[in-house]
């Protein structure tokens, strides 16, 4: 029943293959890999239709839509989701999208690179029917919508193997959260990643504790989670996720810098507030990619005019508000003469002498120290400011505090007010250690890099340390102890960012320098196999396997089913019955996991072409645990019959006797739903036969 349509195949003028694009004023356009309504291009009341080919429901199904939009309430734009049986002639409304916006980074006339998902659970009476689905969207003049996927699915709520729902994230740290969903089951598989990623790209972890708790995550990310059950061998539901959620921030290290390069509003990790908690844009800092300077400011977009921005505070209305930005928590434990420095614009050239009120808070680690700097001057450039901070007690990481009260009249709306280039590291003669320099890495891949360095010949002892970006050195990381450059760092993980740590330690004291590098994602390995049946007896068959074709591969696991598992980049397994098998190949390094599925058929065994293996029959198959066995032998024999579980344990045994036929029934009514064997063994072998009972 499951039906999908990614857009990719899809080749216009013509429609998508099956679909129908006709019956409005326009049609639907190919933007990349989705189906765009180009309502930015269609003036009102312009519209479009795309509808489906039939698709059979044979049981509750749900509809899942991938797409994206800008979206904006300025404008009317309007897409209708229905769908209906294909002999009905009035289309049911599944939803109704009013100026969609998927808040996830689409543009007017572009597609997001991470859609979203919406899901609906489709009328119960389509099951046992053909129905069709259809997007009509009419143009208000606005943002273009965007499908890249439509599914139509088994409502996992309604298979044998029904998926977790209700998926959470609680407890999140920096470095931590637990994952939690509701199941039935007890066997669970999860996967996470960073972005947008399909649920087998993830990292891959099983477990039979709920909730979860996922650790060595990375300081102020978004992550993204799914979780399947796993009912019973070959019953496992389908992925539901993701979920997302952001890790909390850490800890940053000393020496600390912020040039403001990424527009938008305030770095990550930053807050960004009034005391008065008024709502107004210009009751918080702002960023000067909005070009919002303005009078004495005017122009005025950052300190060294290479493309970057600065923050600063609007004079506009409202006034009498006090607007506070204030920085990660920093540790400045490394520093000997620590010192904060930053680059200020101010220039009321309307009523020169009137200002804002600008001014600097400190935390030591354990209170606030109020006002530790001022600043109120006219100025046509910027002027660099340097702030001590050794005069104060240090119980702990910092935070500074940039503060500026708007005063009103006479500043009124000309003292716009800007900063940048901030940084926190050790003023002049601090410490008279050299910092450690020509800090790079080289060979580096999913697991680990080398890391090499220069140190002053003063330099007595090094220390190295390092782990997720944004963690605390002096609480967590991984420390190599006077290692010689370049040293190795190990137990990388795949994709992700790390904080390098070098500190050099001299007759005068120490000195710090930070690093930071990302590891690749890869290249995973990539899958090649043979298989071919080796030797074949009366009872058994026995398949070799051979991965030795496969490339970036460091680990092997074969999974044979039934619990059966084997390793090493060649395998052979036994089978004692002819049919077609599944087989999972498994291949793993530095980088991730890669999954391959396939079937392998046996044949010749040749109890299988005896009389009984002509003749058994096993009906119904399947069943509510009441079913019949019928076959016939070419002469009198004893027969044992067994039913086993899918885990092997024997739940029947009947002795038959001697006889040359059979015609009985079983009754499993008792017993769990589920896949069960059924055996039969005579003097020539055993055969198998599944039972399904449901």
């Amino acid at each position: 029943m499951n039906y999908t349509e990614d857009f990719t195949s899809w080749a216009p003028p013509a429609a998508p293959l099956c679909w129908d694009d006709q019956g409005g004023t326009q049609v639907v356009l190919k933007n990349g890999n989705t189906a765009e309504f180009n309502f930015w291009g269609w003036q009102s009341p312009n519209d479009a239709l795309l509808t489906s080919p039939a698709v059979t429901i044979s049981q509750n199904a749900r509809l899942k839509v991938s797409w994206s939009s800008n979206g904006s309430t300025f404008y009317n734009d309007t897409v209708y989701v229905m769908a209906k049986q294909t002999t009905a002639t009035v289309w049911d409304t599944v939803d109704v999208w009013g100026n969609p916006d998927c808040a996830c980074g689409a543009t007017n006339t572009a597609p997001s690179a991470t859609p979203v998902d919406s899901i609906y659970t489709l009328d119960s009476n389509y099951v046992g029917s053909d129905i069709q689905v259809r997007f009509h969207g009419r143009s208000g003049w606005g943002p273009d919508v965007f499908i890249h996927s439509v599914t139509v699915e088994v409502d996992p709520a309604f298979a044998s193997c029904p998926a977790p729902q209700a998926l959470t994230a609680t407890n999140i740290t920096a470095s931590s959260a637990d994952l939690g969903w509701a199941s039935t089951s007890t066997n669970f598989e999860v996967s996470y990643g960073t972005g947008a990623f399909p649920a087998n790209m993830g990292t891959k972890v099983l477990t039979s504790t709920v909730p979860y708790a996922l650790t060595g995550l990375n300081a102020s990310t978004t992550y993204g989670f799914y979780v399947r059950a796993i009912c019973a061998i070959g019953d496992t539901s389908v992925w539901n996720g993701p979920f997302s959620f952001s890790t909390a921030c850490g800890t940053v290290m000393a020496p600390f810098s912020e040039s403001f390069g990424t527009a938008g509003s305030e770095p990550p990790c930053w807050s960004n507030s009034n005391v008065q908690g008024n709502t107004q844009a210009n009751a918080f800092w702002k960023n000067t990619s909005v070009s919002w300077p303005n009078y004495g400011a005017q122009g005025i977009v950052d300190h060294t005019g290479g493309g970057s921005y600065a923050m600063g505070v609007d004079a506009s209305t409202p006034y009498n508000v006090d607007v506070e930005m204030e920085t990660p928590f920093i540790d400045i434990s490394g520093l000997t003469n620590p010192e904060l420095k930053f680059w200020i614009f101010s220039n009321n050239t309307n009523t020169p002498g009137a200002h804002n009120e600008f001014s600097i808070d400190l935390y030591d680690g354990s209170a606030w120290n109020d006002s530790i700097f001022t600043y109120s001057a006219d100025s046509t450039d910027w002027v660099e400011v340097t702030v001590p901070l050794t005069g104060y007690t240090i119980s702990g990481p910092i935070q500074v505090r940039f503060a500026i009260y708007k005063v009103g009249a006479p500043v009124n709306f000309y003292n716009d007010i800007l900063i940048d280039d901030i940084s926190i590291d050790n003023g002049s003669g601090g410490g008279g250690c050299i910092p450690p320099s020509g800090i790079a890495t080289s060979a580096v891949t999913c697991a680990d890099a080398d890391l090499a360095w220069l140190s002053d010949a003063g330099t007595l002892l090094t220390f190295v340390k390092y782990d997720t970006t944004g963690f605390d050195p002096a609480t967590s990381g991984t420390l190599l102890i006077n290692p010689t450059s370049p040293a190795t760092l190990t137990g990388l993980l795949p994709g992700t960012t790390y904080d390098v740590y070098v500190v050099d330690s001299c007759a005068l004291g120490v000195a710090a320098t930070m690093y930071t590098f990302t590891t690749p994602t890869g290249p995973l390995p990539n899958i090649a196999l043979t298989y071919n049946q080796t030797s074949t007896t009366i009872s058994t068959a026995t398949v070799a396997f051979d991965a030795s074709g496969t490339t970036d591969g460091d680990t092997y696991t074969w999974n044979f089913g039934g619990g059966t598992m084997a390793t090493g980049d060649t395998a052979s397994y036994v089978y004692v019955t002819n049919g077609s098998f599944p087989v999972t190949l498994t291949v793993t390094n530095g980088c991730g996991s890669v999954d391959s599925t396939f079937t392998v058929v046996v044949q010749g065994i040749s109890v299988e072409e005896s009389a009984l293996g002509r003749s058994l029959n096993v009906f119904p198959n399947p069943n509510d645990g009441n079913f019949n066995v019928s076959f016939t032998l070419d002469a009198n024999e004893k027969v044992e019959l067994r039913v086993l579980s899918a885990a092997g344990q024997i739940v029947l045994v009947e002795s038959l006797g001697s006889v040359d036929r059979y015609d009985g029934s079983i009754d499993l009514s008792a017993k769990a739903k589920g896949m069960y064997i059924l055996q039969i063994e005579t003097s020539q072998g055993v055969i198998n036969r599944r039972v399904t009972i449901q």
